[in-house]
Order: C-alpha cells, then sequence, then structure tokens
C-alpha cells in the first residue's frame, strides 16, 4: 500500500510537474526553497550543535539533552502550528494586493504570540514532577529540570520569532530568514562552549545559549521585517491598525488544527523517546543521534514544505487553482528526490555518520543500528510534510489532523509499543515507519480530493 501511494505520487507529479507550463512554477519553488531549506537546517543546527557538544562533555549531558528536548518540544509545538497558518494567510494578501491587511496581520500576530508565551513559561518551569515519573537517578531530575528553566527564558523571543518567520515566508523572503538563522550560528556554538566548558554550568548552560540565540533571531527579524524596502506599503499602515481579535481568531482556527496535527506527530517521537530513556544511557544515547540526524534530514522536505504552502497559498489567494495543484505535486517530487538521497546515505554510511556525535563504541553500535529504521521511512517522510504543506495552503487543516491521529496513535505508537517487548528501541522505530507510511497514504489521498474538488470549482467557473 505504502509503494502503491509512492507509485501514485509519483504519476501525478509527471502528469503536473513535467508539462511545459510547469517550468516556471518548479524553478520559482526552487529558488523559494533553498534558502527555506537552509533556514530549516540552520534553526535544527542549534540542536544539532546542543547535541554534539553535549556528547563530547558526557553521556549524562546528552542524556539529559535528550529528556530535556522530548519534554520542551511537544509543549510548545502546538503553538508552532498555529505561528505555520500565519504563512498562507499573509500569501493569501499578498496575492491580493491588500498591503492594509497585512499590517493588520503582522501586528496581530505579534501579539498573539507574546500573549501565547506567558502561559508556557510557566510549564516548561513546572516539568519536574513529569521528568520524576521517568524514574531516573537524582542528579539527571535535577540537571533535566535545570536545563529547562534555562530554556524558558528563551520563549518570549521564540515565539515572536516564530510568528515573524512564517509572515515572512508567507512574503517569499526566505533568503533573509536564512542569512539571519545561519548567523545565530556561530552565536550559539560560542555561547555553549562558554557556559559548557569554560563556566561549568552543564546541561542548564546550553539553555542559556539556546536563549540567547532565540533572542538574536527575534531582533535581527524584527529588523529586518521593520527596514524592507519591499514591505514599504506595508509598514506605512502599522501605526493606523489596531491588533485584530478577528484576525487572530483566524489565525488559531486554522493553526490549532495544524497544531494538534504536529503535536499528535511529534508526541509520538517524544513518548518514544521517554520509554527509551529507560533502557539504559548508552540506549538512550544511540537513540538521540540517530533521531538527530533524522531529524536534520527532514528539515530539508519541511523547508521545502514551507515554500510550498506559501506558494500554493498564494494561487489558492488569487483562485488559480490549476497552478496551486501544480505547485503541490512539483513540491512532492522536490521532497522525494531528495529524501532518496538521504536513504541511501543512511544505508551505507552511518558509522561515518554517527562518528560526528561520538567514539562511545556502544553508543556507535546502537545509533548506526537505527539509523536502518531511518533510511526505511525517508521517502514516506518527505512525502508527507511536503504533501501537508500544499494542503496548508488550500486553508486544508482540519481533516489532515484526524489523519494524523490515526497514523501516529492508532497505528504507529501501539505496533511499536508491542514490537518494543521484543526489540527495544528497534521496536518502537518499527512502529515509527508505519506512522508515516501511514500518514503519507493518507495525506496523498486527501490532497487528491480537494485538489480536484477545486479544480472542478475552476472548470464550472470557465463553462459558466
Amino acid at each position: 500500500m505504502g509503494i502503491y501511494t509512492v507509485y501514485c505520487v509519483l504519476i501525478s507529479i509527471v502528469k503536473y510537474s513535467f508539462m511545459k507550463p510547469a517550468r516556471p512554477q518548479f524553478n520559482y519553488l526552487l529558488k523559494l526553497s533553498i534558502p527555506a531549506v537552509f533556514s530549516q537546517l540552520a534553526q535544527m543546527g542549534m540542536g544539532f550543535i546542543d547535541t554534539i557538544m553535549a556528547g563530547h562533555h558526557n553521556r549524562d549531558t546528552l542524556a539529559v539533552v535528550s529528556i530535556g528536548s522530548n519534554l520542551f518540544i511537544p509543549v510548545i509545538i502546538v503553538f508552532l502550528g498555529i505561528f505555520l497558518s500565519i504563512n498562507p494567510l499573509a500569501s493569501g494578501h499578498a496575492a491580493r494586493n491588500e498591503p492594509k491587511e497585512l499590517a493588520q496581520l503582522l501586528k496581530s500576530s505579534l501579539a498573539l504570540a507574546f500573549t501565547l508565551a506567558i502561559p508556557i513559561i510557566y510549564i516548561v518551569r513546572n516539568l519536574e514532577p513529569v521528568i520524576r515519573l521517568l524514574g531516573l537517578n537524582a542528579n539527571l531530575i535535577v540537571e533535566s529540570d535545570a536545563y529547562l528553566d534555562a530554556l524558558s527564558y528563551g520563549l518570549i523571543p521564540l515565539f515572536l520569532f516564530l510568528a515573524l518567520r512564517f509572515y515572512n515566508e508567507g512574503l517569499f523572503s526566505t533568503r533573509a530568514i536564512m542569512f539571519i538563522t545561519l548567523s545565530a550560528l556561530p552565536i550559539n556554538i560560542a555561547f555553549n562552549y562558554l557556559f559548557l566548558f569554560k563556566l561549568n554550568w552543564g546541561p542548564a548552560g546550553l539553555g542559556f545559549a539556546t536563549t540567547i540565540s532565540y533572542s538574536f533571531l527575534c531582533l535581527a527579524l524584527l529588523i529586518f521585517t521593520l527596514k524592507y524596502r519591499g514591505y514599504s506599503a506595508v509598514i506605512r499602515h502599522l501605526s493606523e491598525v489596531k491588533i485584530s481579535f478577528e484576525i487572530i481568531k483566524k489565525i488559531i482556527q486554522l493553526g490549532l488544527p495544524i497544531g494538534i496535527g504536529l503535536g499528535l506527530e511529534i508526541t509520538l517521537f517524544a513518548v518514544t523517546g521517554l520509554f527509551i530513556a529507560t533502557y539504559g544511557v548508552e540506549i538512550v544515547a544511540g537513540h538521540q543521534i540517530a533521531m538527530n540526524i533524522a531529524s536534520m534530514t527532514f528539515m530539508i522536505p519541511m523547508g521545502i514544505s514551507i515554500a510550498t504552502t506559501a506558494r500554493v497559498g498564494y494561487f489558492f489567494g488569487k483562485n488559480d487553482y490549476l497552478t496551486a495543484t501544480r505547485v503541490g505535486y512539483i513540491g512532492s517530487g522536490m521532497s522525494l528526490v531528495v529524501m532518496m538521497v538521504s536513504a541511501l546515505t543512511m544505508w551505507f554510511f552511518p558509522d561515518m555518520l554517527v562518528h560526528l556525535y561520538t567514539t562511545d563504541v556502544g553508543t556507535v553500535q546502537v545509533a548506526a543500528q537505527l539509523l536502518f529504521y531511518a533510511a526505511i521511512f525517508q521517502l514516506f517522510d518527505g512525502v508527507q510534510v511536503t504533501v501537508l504543506g500544499a494542503l496548508r495552503g488550500f486553508h486544508d487543516t482540519k481533516i489532515p489532523m484526524y489523519f494524523n491521529l490515526i497514523a501516529y496513535w492508532l497505528i504507529g505508537f501501539p505496533i511499536g509499543y508491542y514490537l518494543s517487548l521484543t526489540y527495544k528501541a528497534a521496536g518502537f522505530w518499527m512502529g515509527i515507519i508505519l506512522a508515516l507510511m501511514s500518514a503519507a497514504i493518507l495525506m496523498s489521498i486527501r490532497y487528491g480530493v480537494v485538489s480536484h474538488r477545486f479544480l472542478s470549482i475552476s472548470s464550472t467557473q470557465v463553462e459558466q
């Protein structure tokens, strides 16, 4: 079934992507996707750097970063999904040339981001009871709690940055975001080194370094947004527009299903990580490394997905449903090619990839074994995230949320848990493969239904 779905997607890609009218859209999407991919890699790179530096510090530090991340990310992921809805809303206003509405969207988005950050700070700073349920030793509990406390100081700048980022991506300013996110990496490295190795603050030092990086990202992107000449018509309206509760309601209505859907997906990975944490430091460290590598490669189709959302949303705003449909399939084709390369790399060079993180023999063996499973799910992961991005461009978010529930929690986790009773960590990874394959199948079917519906509307309008 999974192979059949990939086959159907490939047929649709050929149908919509390789005809002559598709070439300009392919070129433009590629132009948008490359900086979007680098932005995703740079943002993920902070976690990558934290993991590498933690691994070279000691195994306990690496375990703390793994545990802390598996608690921190699910807490904020729903709100990340809410902010993702800003992308297609912004591109739709841009398509209709509505600078005043764009100004109101910007102001309302920032107000919403600041407001949502406040309760999340409280939650992140009070996760110690949850950490204690994992049955860890006292030192890991204390260090994990300190790491999360340090991260909590960066939540307001992080949420503001996310709102600014998706707003700018909806207006196709992906290059600026790329340069800003890449410039944050040396800042993160410098403060990681200072706090972890020089001042000996332990894992909390990594948290404070991340907070400083988030603050830089927020400030730099805010300055760009307010000063960029291409936004001059929008900025002129900022002083005259007010925060709109109607727009905030629209962001939440469109974005909350996205956030819940992302939460269902990310929580599967987080809960899996927490179960694996009970198998011992060596296995949890190997799992963290393998998952970090898989997450890094996932950032490529994720970047393509974000660019696809913006372009599909733009043509959806112009009622050009044929081009919107075509862009979705073009993006899926790009992701498939990239993830084929990723899968082959993990399959043939697992030891080389793992040695970037650690030289501990036991940890290398565990991580290399898990990368075998990561190689299998690469194609499904690339398809599902890009098709999902195209569906967001069509403002279709509720049904995909239910599909995520089915794929990750009714199929992936129960089967993964059952298999873990025999195969331990590998069993959970088999469950992840089934979850992503199911998501790819369901999202592809949904995209076919939604795009066909709008193409039918377009055909009816032409006939009339």
